[in-house]
């Protein structure tokens, strides 16, 4: 779960409080669930053998390492090619929000005075 919402974080253009509220809304309902289908009544009715072990899994280090390193460890690829592709090979869209970035007062007017570096 953190890699998709990692992901969705990284291809999130346009950011706003919603978008914001949503990605983390997402990740806190998700451990909510792994937290209220390991408690005993619910495990109990799904599968009586997992009953407890999402918290005996937290007791390990090697899980808190796991749950913490292992997503950035996956959206590396994601981010170098994300970067790779923003710096050596902009798309027109890419160099138009570059540009407004540097001059705030820029209006654009279509594609055709756009300059790709």
């Amino acid at each position: 779960m953190h890699i998709i919402v990692g992901k969705l974080f990284i291809e999130t253009v346009y950011w706003n409080w919603l978008a914001a509220i949503v990605n983390i809304a997402s990740l806190l309902f998700y451990y909510i669930c792994v937290i209220g289908g390991n408690t005993a009544p619910i495990a109990e009715i799904f599968q009586p053998e997992i009953t407890g072990q999402y918290f005996l899994m937290l007791y390990s280090g090697k899980a808190w390492i796991v749950l913490l390193v292992l997503p950035l460890v996956a959206l590396l690829p994601d981010i170098a090619y994300m970067l790779i592709q923003k710096i050596f090979f902009p798309t027109p869209t890419d160099a138009v929000m570059l540009r407004q970035q540097k001059q705030p007062d820029y209006y654009f007017d279509g594609f055709s005075d756009v300059f790709i570096p």
